[in-house]
């Protein structure tokens, strides 16, 4: 992250009390873990002018910078409890999920390989997109430049079925295969995690299917991926980072001016259920909105997981345990009196 002027950049390391000195030496202060930095807030606003980095070797770094928007970037290693597998509310928060299979590229796949599909999920997914690939999901291959010229075949575009209303759509190239479902005025209720996975699987088996023919190998599945994103009614970003750096335990009020924008970010490269599984935890500004006639503002909360399949690992099993980690860091940044808010029942 790039410094901003006039704000605090400061680095904690896990659980243990360290002094964080900015570049000019200053001491500000001991930050046991990021909670710990919760409840230090008035000294926290009171440094906000000065402009620092701290620098110690061998901790994962927490960048902070507060002005007139705040970003919280970090990746630490935490311990404690378990958690609950399953989670159902009558009212669930939920606005958008991604189920995502990252394969190993495809490179012979074309198109017109997957032309069934077409005619298969013509009556469920009747609209048909093709847009530029996304880039690949792996980690660049610097020697792997190849410039496009006549006579060379074009890469498979990244391909989108979706509903009519809009709420469901699958996505596919030759590294990856999604399923993704939205709120909307004709999607209300959140068919859940199960009956979407089901979907996933049933589809990706199609898909497989057509792939194997046109390449000669089974498509092979080296990441399964989750995304959550919720929407917080009439909390503001900056209000649930309080309470969640404070854990709930204390009101949930930003300690200074309400800023334009707000955005928080928690990554972990180790989830507490899994060393294969990362997970990101994102709080971000959604605007405004009329609450019992009073214009609020409110938030979306947003989880990530991406879980590694290795050649022992069975996909479908990685899935289940990438959704397990985004329950937990669910209940995690959540609180009791929210959750009971969306009819928690179970």
């Amino acid at each position: 992250m790039t410094p901003t002027s006039g704000a605090l950049h400061t680095c904690c390391g896990g659980l243990l009390p360290r002094q964080v000195r900015s570049t000019d030496g200053q001491t500000l202060g001991t930050l046991a873990c990021v909670r710990n930095l919760a409840t230090r807030s008035s000294e926290f606003c009171r440094t906000m002018g000065q402009s620092g980095r701290a620098n110690l070797s061998g901790l994962h770094p927490w960048h902070i910078t507060v002005c007139s928007e705040l970003r919280l970037l970090g990746s630490l290693e935490r311990g404690g409890g378990h958690m609950s597998s399953s989670l159902r509310f009558e009212r669930p928060p939920v606005r958008e999920v991604t189920l995502a299979l990252m394969l190993q590229p495809m490179p012979k796949l074309q198109t017109l390989d997957l032309a069934p599909l077409r005619v298969d999920w013509r009556q469920t997914y009747p609209l048909l997109q093709e847009v530029t690939p996304l880039s690949p999901w792996g980690p660049p291959d610097r020697d792997d430049v190849e410039l496009v010229r006549s006579g060379v075949s074009w890469p498979m575009p990244l391909c989108t079925f979706s509903t009519d209303s809009g709420d469901k759509n699958i996505r596919f190239q030759q590294d990856r295969f999604l399923l993704s479902w939205t709120f909307g005025d004709e999607a209300q209720n959140y068919p859940g995690f199960d009956a979407l996975k089901s979907e996933l699987l049933e589809k990706f088996s199609q898909y497989s299917k057509l792939a194997q023919d046109a390449s000669g190998a089974a498509p092979v599945v080296r990441r399964a991926d989750i995304q959550y994103v919720n929407h917080l009614s009439g909390i503001s970003a900056q209000n649930a980072m309080a309470g969640v750096l404070n854990g709930w335990t204390g009101p949930a009020s930003f300690p200074s001016r309400t800023p334009d924008y707000c955005g928080f970010r928690v990554h972990y490269h180790e989830s507490e259920l899994s060393s294969q599984v990362a997970v990101l935890v994102g709080l971000d500004s959604a605007g405004e909105e009329s609450i019992e006639g009073e214009l609020v503002q409110s938030s979306a909360l947003s989880l990530d997981a991406e879980a590694v399949v290795d050649e022992s690992a069975n996909y479908v099993e990685m899935l289940e345990v990438a959704h397990d980690v985004l329950t937990e860091a669910f209940l995690e940044v959540t609180s009791d009196l929210m959750r009971a808010g969306w009819g928690e029942t179970s």
